[in-house]
């Protein structure tokens, strides 16, 4: 049995949304994107 947090939301506590978020403006990575925006992308891979 499980005795602690999944591995998914270890990584996702590890990678902070804002800094994510943060980066994909500084480099404009979802000026083209629509509904897959650069933190679902992360999450879907």
């Amino acid at each position: 049995m499980n005795q602690g947090k999944y591995v998914f939301s270890q990584i996702i506590e590890f990678i902070p949304r804002y800094q994510l978020d943060k980066l994909a403006r500084q480099y404009k990575g979802d000026w083209h994107a629509k509904n897959l925006n650069s933190y679902n992308h992360l999450l879907h891979l």
